[in-house]
């Protein structure tokens, strides 16, 4: 049951400075500082011990007023207690606000749309032109990926797959020189990206044969192989590289799967996406033993929580006895710590992408439909739902935007596949979008009971629980073991 939340105005309890005069207060937190701020004038006005009758608050009157920390700017009046982060206890100080400045005045009214365009809007710079180069150059690596098995089955075979091999290596030269010689780390790993592209397809066309799973096998070991060595040579684009690693590295063991065991595309897709959602949840201890961030040990039942605190102390008097104890140094902690996000955002990218095409593959199957399909919608929920358990918006915003696409893809499949049920895949989405606006934009606003929140678990619980016994009777091993 979602309940609104209260009504009832929010107070914040501090201290106020005022000349002489300190006063303790409870403030509406939510509530603009202009509008309150007269009276808060006017009480430590009052209380001035200093001040004449006649005339005891008219310097404080005098002037525009609004408060601010102590040593810090003034909190703008337009702004409330909540919005500038003060909480109960602090202690503020009455400053005198800065004075506003009149509108400038304009004859032309074309000239007055220049100015106001200058300072208002953003426009296009060297900056956004840096970001821009790259990423079209990274679409076009795609397109070139995606045209050279087309080239080879146009008898351009070895040509094709030479001279795409040959561009893809030259571009990670520039990449190295381009970081070396001009420390642009965003163009470094815009060409290393390109370069990754470009010589994976290359290298899959060197395999003779018609493109299929032999030819991915050795470009996605390509992409893996460089991917390792120019993460290493660029030091940056950790995230990218992360995310290209894991692609290859699933996209690998699909494409051998393939080759080696007569399965269909579904039955591999079904596999890839159970191993990556369970890769998933290992995700953060694989960041972190990657990064080499020291994590305390967790105890266990009957173990000591402090080692330290049982080993053998220094039985060294005065100074001495502090410089005998080793204290851990919190030097580069901080870029360990950034390094182990990067690396958690980039699995992610490449995990949920491989699961995306794994669900996708699997809902797509003519053999086990109403099981594809319930097995794709499973893991669309779950990984929605798994986007709470990370705090980084970018990893929250991955794993929803992928069981989106998961449950939109699902739908449309199911519409485009089975005979007379394009309308009702059509209610589905209408039913996922009704959803999603007010997951996304009710929700936030209103509390939440416990009972809703055990609701919503239960359900990601019923869906985990679900995908297991689904991918076992889609892979037919019910039958396997019967027949056995």
């Amino acid at each position: 049951m979602i309940e609104p939340t209260t009504a009832e105005p929010q107070l914040c309890r501090v201290s106020v400075i005022g000349g002489d005069t300190q006063v303790d207060v409870a403030l509406p937190a939510a509530v603009p500082i202009a509008n309150f701020i007269p009276e808060v004038v006017a009480l430590i006005a009052s209380r001035d011990p200093h001040a004449a009758e006649d005339d005891g608050d008219a310097a404080l009157r005098a002037g525009h007023w609004t408060l601010a920390r102590l040593g810090q700017e003034p909190i703008e009046p337009h702004r409330s207690l909540t919005e500038a982060d003060v909480f109960d206890g602090e202690l503020l100080v009455l400053r005198e606000a800065e004075t506003v400045e009149a509108p400038a005045l304009f004859d032309d009214v074309i000239d007055a749309v220049a100015r106001l365009t200058e300072s208002s809007f953003r426009g296009w710079h060297s900056g956004t032109a840096t970001l821009a180069g790259p990423a079209a150059a990274v679409a076009g690596s795609v397109g070139v990926a995606i045209l050279l098995p087309l080239a080879d089955t146009q008898g351009w075979g070895v040509v094709a797959g030479a001279a795409g091999l040959l561009v893809g290596l030259l571009t990670l030269l520039a990449a190295t020189l381009t970081l070396r010689m001009y420390a642009d780390r965003y163009t470094a790993t815009g060409l290393a990206l390109c370069g990754l592209v470009i010589s994976g397809a290359g290298a899959a066309v060197l395999v003779p044969g018609a493109f299929g799973a032999p030819q991915l096998v050795l470009g996605c070991a390509v992409v893996l192989l460089l991917t390792v060595v120019m993460m290493r040579l660029l030091d940056t684009g950790t995230t990218g590289f992360a995310a290209v690693i894991t692609t290859a590295i699933f996209g690998t063991a699909v494409a051998g799967t393939l080759t080696m065991w007569p399965i269909g595309l579904p039955q591999a897709g079904v596999i890839a996406l159970m191993f990556a959602l369970l890769t998933i949840t290992f995700t953060p201890r694989i960041a972190v033993a990657a990064s080499r961030l020291p994590v305390p040990p967790v105890p266990t039942a009957g173990g000591v929580i402090d080692p330290r605190d049982h080993e053998q102390r220094p039985t060294i008097e005065g100074i001495g006895a502090i410089g005998a104890t080793t204290i851990p140094s919190a030097a580069g902690l901080d870029e360990r710590a950034r390094r182990a996000n990067e690396y958690q955002s980039g699995m992610l990218i490449g995990l949920v992408l491989v699961t995306v095409l794994g669900a996708l593959a699997t809902a797509a199957s003519n053999e086990h439909r109403w099981q594809g399909a319930v097995l794709a919608a499973a893991t669309g929920l779950v990984l929605c739902r798994r986007g709470r358990s990370f705090a980084d918006r970018t990893q929250a915003a991955t794993l929803v935007v992928g069981g989106c696409a998961v449950l939109i893809g699902t739908a449309v499949l199911l519409g485009a596949h089975w005979s007379g049920t394009a309308l009702p895949a059509a209610g589905l989405l209408v039913v996922f979008s009704v959803v999603a606006v007010l997951v996304g934009v009710v929700a936030p606003r209103v509390t939440v009971s416990p009972v809703m929140q055990r609701a919503g678990e239960v359900l990601e619980y019923a869906c985990i629980c679900a995908i297991g016994p689904l991918a076992f009777w889609f892979l037919d091993i019910y039958t396997l073991a019967r027949n056995v």
